[in-house]
């Protein structure tokens, strides 16, 4: 009994001396997300005539020079070596992918847009295009 006593007052000691602490600035960062809900009503997409089960994957109007940007990849920038074979590896695929280097991350954008309403409503058809479900809206700065 006594060793469940003395285990006790172990556990409560680690555990009450946990707190939530405040994280460094060094490792926060000036994101913006925007997330987009799922309830929209599916689109057909057109097929190809010579393989039927081909579906033609039409990519939205892109700017080059946009505020928003639909990020496919980000990487610490000590990482950038991978970055770069993601880039090229998007760019073998046909998608108009960049680099975007900040002093803490580097992000890939596959597609730039002046307004958050043209980004928002082109990324699901990116997610479609691309198969890849963990992309998202960045505003940059």
């Amino acid at each position: 009994m006594m060793k469940v006593v003395l285990l006790f007052l172990i556990l409560n000691l680690f555990l009450g001396s946990c707190k939530n602490k405040e994280l460094p600035a060094k490792y926060l960062s000036d994101i913006t997300v925007l997330r987009v809900p799922e309830n929209k009503p599916e689109e057909t997409t057109p097929t190809d005539t010579t393989n039927p089960e081909t579906p033609l994957q039409k990519q939205p109007e892109v700017s080059t020079s946009g505020k928003y940007h639909i990020i496919v990849g980000s990487f610490s920038t000590t990482e950038q070596q991978q970055a770069e074979k993601l880039v090229q590896k998007l760019q073998a695929e046909n998608h108009p992918a960049t680099l975007l280097p900040s002093a803490q991350r580097l992000r890939i954008s596959i597609a730039s847009f002046s307004t958050e309403a043209a980004a928002t409503t082109a990324l699901d058809q990116y997610k479609e295009i691309t198969g890849r479900q963990d992309i998202w809206v960045y505003k940059a700065p």
